[in-house]
Parts: structure tokens; C-alpha cells; sequence
């Protein structure tokens, strides 16, 4: 397998079904236990308070440098289907990762219907077409700069997208997946002594 096919069409990605099903049992019992897999989620995962009011300071939305305080990576409780060697994470944010107020209706719908994702620390990168091309490439910059801050270019590769909001399992917390290869020595171009 060359190296980059993995995250070649990140719509592909998926858990396998035995899993699946596993994880929406899952969620009866922490529906059943928390009141909503959201409860769970802020509550013990992530233990935030959501009642702490947040420094009117920092930008209304997820910027690269949001502070830590308003930010988790964690690993996917129920990861998907991935080769060995990549590790999916979810990147938790209690700010919204676009920005309504920042963008046009149409680039917003766009958005909604089909959410965004690129590549990092690989030749690939998504080019949306048409004429929300800028918008929509602008409305993404922040998560992708994150990925690279947190997950260097030339030591990772990898794969980030924001689900449309008709298919997340969480809607009401801002999230987007991650899933990350470690280069290889070779690949990422730094010597043993450098590792």
C-alpha cells in the first residue's frame, strides 16, 4: 500500500459493522446512565464545566491558537476502520469551529451539507471547486493550521474533516476527527540522531 492511499477519500471512512453496532449499544447505556451521550462526553471525557464563562478576550470561534482551556484531542472511544499505525482522534472545541457571522449563506449551506476536511504532511491536499472555493478553503484554515501545529508536517501525515452537521453523533459539541500516521524516518527526512 503506498503510503498516502489511506487518506485518499476520507467519506470512505468507517467502522467496521460489528463495531458500529457495538457503539450504538454503547450509546443506549450512556443515554440511559448520563441523560445524553453529550452529558458523557463534557462530563467524563472531557470534564468541562460548561457554566464557565469563557475570557471575552478570545475570538467568538476556533482560531490555532484557541486556548488550551477550550480544547481537547482525545482518542476515538470508537475509532473507525483505519491501517495499522494511523490513531484517530477527536479534537473537542467549546467554541464553534466555523463562524457563521464570517462567511456567506451559500458557503454556510455548503458547509452544513458536506462539512470540510484536508491533508496534512502529505502532497494531497482537498481543492474545493466552484464558486465557493475561497470561502470554503478560508472557513477550514483554522482547523488545518491546528492539525499542523499539533501533528508537525514532517514528522506526520495526516487526514482532518469536520462531518456535515446531518451525520455527527454530537452536534451540539464543535468537533472534528483526526487521523494520524507517524512518518517514517525516511519519510519525514530526519536522522536517527534527530528522532
Amino acid at each position: 500500500m503506498n503510503d498516502s492511499d489511506w487518506v485518499r477519500d476520507v467519506t470512505k471512512l468507517k467502522r467496521h459493522p460489528i463495531f458500529e453496532a457495538d457503539y450504538h449499544a454503547n450509546n443506549v447505556v450512556l443515554r440511559e446512565k448520563y441523560g445524553s451521550v453529550a452529558n458523557y462526553v463534557v462530563n467524563v471525557r472531557l470534564k468541562w464545566d460548561l457554566d464557565q464563562q469563557i475570557d471575552p478576550a478570545v475570538k467568538p470561534y476556533f482560531t490555532t491558537d484557541i486556548p488550551d482551556d477550550l480544547v481537547q484531542i482525545i482518542f476515538n472511544d470508537w475509532p473507525y476502520s483505519v491501517p495499522e499505525g494511523v490513531t484517530h482522534y477527536v479534537v473537542w472545541s467549546r467554541l464553534p469551529l466555523v463562524y457563521r457571522d464570517l462567511m456567506s449563506v451559500e458557503a454556510w449551506d455548503h458547509i452544513a451539507h458536506d462539512g470540510l476536511c484536508d491533508f496534512t504532511g502529505s502532497s494531497m491536499r482537498f481543492k474545493p471547486d466552484g464558486p465557493l472555493s475561497e470561502e470554503i478553503a478560508l472557513a477550514g484554515k483554522e482547523m488545518d493550521m491546528f492539525v499542523k501545529k499539533v501533528f508537525p508536517e514532517n514528522e506526520w501525515e495526516c487526514a482532518w474533516f469536520m462531518n456535515p452537521t446531518r451525520t455527527q453523533s454530537i452536534p451540539s459539541l464543535a468537533h472534528f476527527h483526526v487521523f494520524a500516521r507517524k512518518k517514517s524516518t525516511e519519510e519525514s527526512g530526519l536522522g536517527a540522531e534527530e528522532e
